[in-house]
């Protein structure tokens, strides 16, 4: 009898006490593969033991915060575009209704429109001078509050008053470029008020550049504020030698005005396509 054969002989029921038990070892394959087989058995019930309880509680603690943290608040969120989606649709009809009583303003008299989104640019050919008018209509409406033909307050009116540039681009490609903003009603008012006999404009100057190409951060600017008197009123003619003045900018705040709305309600209608799906 081999060494291997009698080591198998005396130390298989001391073997067979720890390992043998719902486990069947066939007892009739080789010694070597028999050790083998015992020895991989041992591994894999020492791995269980070890860590199955371990791995089995951990799969389960993250099942139950997967659920926990799912569910609730998609059930909560489809509530609230609901209640969004009911709203939407009364702010629309409101609003479609109030755009029915107003004057559709499609743009100003003598200059070509062109839009992209909340952007505007006016454009004109004068000679050899191209005269654009940019401006956006966000951020640009105030409530003004309008009066009724019995003297009783109306209800307040949303109006839109963008800052804009004009750039005045010669031929040679250099570009004037002024921007300017609109006065307020309580500044026309009071500065009327004192001096009836002068002349007040709706918009003022506010920053002055010339340059070439477009207008960068980098190029020089000159402030109305530290400007000479004489200078300022020689700018604010040249634009009103070029159609910029009060008829001018009555006519853009009543069509910065409309459009303002007409996005505004679309919008509208965008957020409600959006709260339903």
């Amino acid at each position: 009898m081999s060494r291997m054969a009698r080591c198998m002989r005396y130390s298989l029921p001391a073997v067979s006490k720890y390992v043998f038990g719902s486990n069947s070892l066939r007892l009739t394959q080789s010694p070597l593969k028999f050790i083998t087989q015992i020895q991989n058995l041992g591994m894999r019930q020492s791995s269980s033991a070890l860590f199955g309880p371990f791995l089995r509680k951990k799969s389960a603690t993250l099942t139950a915060v997967k659920s926990s943290t799912c569910d609730y608040p998609r059930a909560l969120q489809t509530e609230v575009d609901k209640e969004l989606t009911k709203f939407l649709e009364k702010e629309i009809t409101f609003e479609e209704s109030e755009r029915k009583k107003q004057v559709q303003v499609k743009g100003v008299d003598g200059f070509e429109v062109t839009t992209a989104d909340a952007d505007i640019t006016l454009t004109r050919k004068s000679g050899n001078e191209i005269i654009k008018v940019k401006f956006t209509v966000n951020g640009s409406v105030d409530a003004e509050a309008s009066m009724q033909a019995d003297d009783q307050e109306a209800e307040p009116e949303m109006v839109s008053r963008p800052p804009f540039t004009v750039e005045i681009t010669k031929g040679d490609g250099r570009t004037l470029s002024l921007h300017c903003t609109f006065v307020s009603p309580a500044e026309l008012e009071q500065e009327t008020s004192q001096d009836t006999e002068a002349i007040v404009d709706n918009f003022e100057i506010q920053e002055v550049a010339l340059h070439t190409g477009e207008l960068t951060e980098t190029v020089y600017s000159v402030s109305a504020d530290i400007m000479d008197g004489n200078l300022y009123d020689l700018l604010m003619d040249m634009l009103d030698e070029r159609g910029i003045n009060d008829e001018f900018a009555n006519q853009l705040v009543d069509f910065s005005s409309s459009y303002e709305h007409s996005k505004y309600v679309e919008f509208l209608k965008n957020l409600k396509s959006f709260a339903e799906k």
